[in-house]
């Protein structure tokens, strides 16, 4: 097996501009509510009411948003978690910063990637100063990268290269400068702490900055997605297995393995350790949830970095309402509200939780009694009253029925 080593390759040390988030909601044709999409603005006419404007605010409906990653093969990934996965970079004297294995913002300040990045090896006698490594963000870290600096880094400490499975363990931590949750257009993906014993025969989504070609002798500096499945799973690793087509290679070290655990939220399983010289078969990636009481350690990550973390015991809906997630004696609990027929909601106290549907044969899209829309959402029945606003109840290509204006 091969240990996927990194690229030594040149980069530049340059700042991307902050990223602005575009309205996900588009024109709708005969649509004058501005709550409810951007309106046609030739078309829209002035509310006629305060009591307009209210329920506009108050029963705008929401649009479906299904699969909109394009880059990604998997999963529906948010721009926000994709700038999480970024690169390590090393400084070399001789031409400066270069992407040498893939890393995942797992934290405000904390990154995941693999401890045979770091350890003394390659003709190095001892492990090199934190300064000579940085946090490369960007698609490609030849085109103007945001780095990172990173002030200090851990190799787990059993890690053994030569071991007779040297995928376990194989991870390190990078502890980075400042908090970049306070940044724009970045969101870190938690590590996974569930068991993962139930992925055998699925597929994980992998990403990373290596090779492109059979053998990694390429000068890549991009970053790319492919999807394999998952062939084993043992005590600290599992192996992938691209079926000669695509998987990682030098220059992946480190990068993570995705999967959306079944509390609905998209976590690092895996880090990328090793694998076959054709890039395109069998890789072991080491298991997350094997290092984490080492990663949690005060004197590695400054403290918890996964569990409940932010939510408490209101909870929250994920993947658009179908699952509810909340923490409880400081655990994650979670239902699936969609196999039990049921939708996620808060109730009166706030908490969010499955409910009952109460629509009966409602559904989303909805029907006209006289000017009133009604419509079921989340398991509840919706109204908005169309004649407050100077418009009819009718039939909409992209809302069911809805209020249109006369025109």
């Amino acid at each position: 097996m091969r240990i996927l080593s990194f690229l030594m390759l040149p980069a530049l040390m340059m700042v991307l501009g902050a990223c602005s988030r575009t309205d996900l909601e588009s024109d709708l044709p005969g649509n004058t509510s501005s709550a409810k999409g951007a309106a046609n603005g030739a078309d829209e006419a002035p509310d006629l009411s305060k009591a307009c404007l209210a329920q506009k605010v108050k029963e705008a409906r929401k649009l479906n948003i299904v699969n909109g990653s394009t880059d990604a093969t998997m999963f529906d990934i948010s721009p926000e978690e994709k700038r999480a996965i970024g690169a390590l970079m090393y400084y070399f004297e001789d031409y400066g910063w270069s992407n040498i294995c893939t890393a995942t913002l797992v934290a405000p300040n904390v990154v995941i990637s693999a401890a045979h990045c770091v350890v003394p090896e390659y003709g190095w006698d001892e492990p090199e100063p934190a300064a000579y490594y940085s946090f490369g963000i960007g698609e490609d870290m030849a085109d103007s990268p945001q780095l990172f600096e990173i002030v200090k880094y851990y190799s787990y400490p059993d890690w053994d290269e030569d071991a007779h499975e040297s995928s376990v363990n194989d991870v390190s931590i990078f502890i980075l400068k400042d908090d970049l949750t306070k940044m724009p257009g970045i969101k870190p993906i938690e590590l996974n702490f569930f068991d993962i014993s139930f992925l055998l025969g699925e597929k994980v989504q992998n990403v990373g900055y290596g090779a492109t070609v059979s053998g990694g002798m390429d000068d890549n500096t991009k970053r790319f997605w492919t999807a394999e499945e998952v062939v084993k799973v043992k005590d600290g690793y599992f192996t992938v297995d691209g079926k000669g087509e695509s998987s990682v290679c030098s220059g992946d070290s480190g990068g993570p393995a995705l999967y959306r655990m079944p509390d609905g939220i998209l976590r690092v399983v895996g880090t990328v350790s090793g694998g076959d010289m054709s890039c395109v078969d069998e890789d072991e990636y080491a298991r997350v949830d094997y290092s984490l009481d080492w990663i949690e350690r005060r004197d590695v990550a400054g403290g918890k970095i996964t569990g409940c973390l932010d939510l408490t015991a209101k909870g929250e809906c994920t993947l658009n309402g179908t699952i509810a997630r909340w923490c409880e004696n400081g655990e994650v609990k979670y239902e699936n509200c969609a196999a039990a027929n049921k939708f996620c909601r808060a109730d009166g106290q706030g908490d969010y939780r499955c409910r009952e549907n109460l629509c009966g044969e409602l559904n989303w899209s909805g029907e006209c009694a006289g000017s009133i829309a009604r419509w079921c959402e989340n398991g509840e029945i919706l109204e908005r009253n169309c004649a407050l606003c100077g418009e009819t109840c009718g039939a909409s290509p992209s809302l069911g029925n809805y209020c249109l204006s006369g025109k």
